[in-house]
């Protein structure tokens, strides 16, 4: 008996270490196979991981510009593979449920924008890292992706694997439209106001003091006496009284709207406002703060560049506006740089307000003026926020 028993135990020890061989070398089977995988990758010519950056770089690409277009559903329709293991929390599903929740999400918000770092893709077989920043009115964050890609280099895994940054400022956007009798703004009779403007709701103690107020007064900023009145509805009521008094123009109206952004490194608010109370043309104003998201100091275009070079720009921006033109003196003399700006991705926008008493520079093509970061490279400073733009 007892013999029989130390043969079913020497049986079982047997099996257990042949069943530990089995599974090392299943290990070590599946660990070669990647291994082999791996290199295969590394080996494959320059030429097809370029392909492959290329087209995975058009999927992405498309995916943003279809959300900034509001496109929801095409951006995922036709960017993702029919089968997608995650998508952010969302496990197992198709492009349609995806499609489903990206519109629900998105099409409550405004100004929608995302954008992905190409520069930093980093690209492994169908394995991809990028960095995503989004935003929309009231909100921004960076994140970095985790992706893999079908053999169509249509996403099939999409994950935000670690954040880099958030919004600093937390804002409500108030809206208010109001037109006398509820007629048609801009028809002929009509007289409306219009007023946009961040609600702050949380924000750094350095930064709280610089974000706009809830008014406590309304009508255009540049407008005087018309913005001393106390209640939005009032202003309706003025501009008709005025209106009625007064023959000239077909329709009066005031339209301000002040917005707040969040990049990597700024807060920015700017105000646009237009009015039209019968003179020649319409007049419009605008003004465009930057502030260091972290520290609260206002930056200045001259912030943006070497030291003393802010001449240099001016006639670089003077080149961009006339073309061939560039010679006339006239125009010279008159041109100076807008203290209202936007850093877009493929330059500095100069704005220019047109209204009653202000300098009228020589601009022929409109009030907004792009100069490209190629054209005064050489004069942005490498520590900067604009250190990227340097090629």
């Amino acid at each position: 008996m007892k013999t029989l028993t130390y043969w079913i135990l020497w049986a079982l020890i047997v099996t257990s270490c042949q069943s530990k061989n089995d599974q090392t070398k299943n290990n070590q089977s599946q660990n070669q196979s990647t291994q082999k995988k791996e290199v295969e990758e590394d080996e494959q010519p320059e030429y097809v991981k370029a392909i492959t950056q290329d087209k995975m770089k058009a999927t992405l690409r498309d995916y943003c510009e279809k959300l900034n277009n509001e496109a929801y559903e095409a951006a995922i329709r036709d960017n993702f593979s029919p089968k997608v293991g995650q998508y952010i929390g969302m496990r197992n599903v198709t492009p349609a449920q995806i499609a489903a929740e990206v519109n629900r999400f998105l099409s409550t918000k405004k100004q929608v924008n995302y954008q992905v770092d190409l520069d930093k893709l980093k690209v492994k077989g169908y394995l991809a890292k990028v960095p995503l920043s989004f935003s929309w009115r009231g909100y921004y964050a960076k994140v970095l992706l985790e992706l893999s890609f079908d053999a169509n280099y249509k996403i099939a895994f999409y994950k935000e694997a670690k954040v880099f940054d958030k919004a600093v400022v937390t804002f409500v956007q108030r809206e208010f439209s109001e037109s006398y009798k509820g007629c048609e703004p801009h028809s002929n009779g009509c007289v409306h106001y219009t007023l946009s403007y961040p609600e702050i709701i949380k924000a750094p103690a350095y930064l709280i003091d610089k974000l706009p107020k809830k008014p406590t007064t309304y009508g255009s900023p540049a407008m005087g006496v018309i913005h001393k009145i106390t209640s939005p509805e009032a202003v309706v009521d003025t501009l008709h009284h005025w209106f009625s008094k007064h023959s000239i123009g077909n329709n009066w109206w005031i339209e301000d709207a002040t917005s707040l952004t969040e990049t990597k490194y700024l807060v920015t608010v700017e105000n646009n406002s237009s009015w039209f109370v019968g003179q020649a043309r319409p007049e419009t104003f605008v003004q465009i703060d930057h502030y260091d998201k972290f520290t609260g100091k206002k930056i200045e275009l001259a912030d943006l560049l070497i030291d003393d070079s802010l001449e240099d720009f001016e006639q670089v921006a003077f080149q961009t506006v006339m073309g061939e033109k560039e010679g006339d003196e006239t125009c010279r003399d008159i041109f100076y740089l807008s203290n209202a700006f936007r850093i877009l991705d493929a330059g500095i926008q100069l704005c220019y307000s047109y209204a009653i008493g202000l300098p009228k520079p020589c601009l022929p093509n409109g009030y907004e003026v792009i100069v490209p970061y190629e054209k005064f490279k050489y004069i942005i400073r490498k520590d900067g926020l604009l250190k990227d733009k340097i090629r």
